[in-house]
């Protein structure tokens, strides 16, 4: 019995110690247990700044025909085709659980719908 208590107080000093370790300027720590890998220690540092900031990405600037339809689709708009383009907005034609249905969206990014 006090075998098992030496290890779990050596195996708490060694955590304690780890999270003393942790980056000084550390934006965010997470300490929690998950289902099958057991304890999880998180650190995330300034220098993290997630997936808008790699060197691969590149925000919209505005919205194209493709994403007007993608959108469209994630609507739940079936058989979605361009109606109509002109410089400002964007018209999209298909259906849905309804029946026909005609979307307009903006050429701003996202592609916001305007009706």
């Amino acid at each position: 019995m006090l075998k098992i208590v030496k290890i779990s107080a050596v195996g708490a000093a060694l955590g304690l110690g780890a999270l003393a370790c942790a980056p000084a300027q550390a934006d965010s720590l997470y300490i929690g247990t998950g289902y099958h890998d057991g304890v999880s220690v998180i650190v995330r540092d300034r220098d993290d700044w997630g997936w808008r900031h790699r060197p691969d990405y590149r925000p919209f600037r505005f919205c194209t025909a493709e994403r007007a339809l993608d959108k469209a689709a994630w609507m739940g708009v079936r058989y979605a085709r361009v109606n109509y383009e002109n410089r400002s907005v964007i018209g999209v034609r298909g259906h849905d659980w309804r029946g026909g249905i005609q979307l307009t969206f903006g050429r701003a990014p996202n592609c916001p719908l305007i009706r």
